[in-house]
């Protein structure tokens, strides 16, 4: 099977929390990613999946009924 790069938009959307969200999680180093430019970030799903898996505590409903991810730091 291939592995396919994902966007911080198609993370998002995968795991429920924004693209902004995604990116700031990469920053902190909090998910793994790879660049693949300058001012671009890519992430494998399976490692994102596996890294939550390892740290999450939990995925709650915000106020708005999104969920949220709650992390270990």
């Amino acid at each position: 099977m291939t592995r396919k790069l994902m966007t911080s938009q198609e993370v998002a959307d995968a795991i429920g929390v924004t693209p902004q969200t995604v990116n700031a999680w990469a920053r902190e180093g909090r998910l793994p990613y790879v660049e693949v430019g300058p001012k671009t970030r890519r992430f494998w799903m399976d490692d994102i999946l596996a890294h939550l898996s390892k740290n999450q505590v939990g995925i709650k409903e915000d106020d708005n009924g999104k969920a949220v991810v709650e992390t270990v730091d």
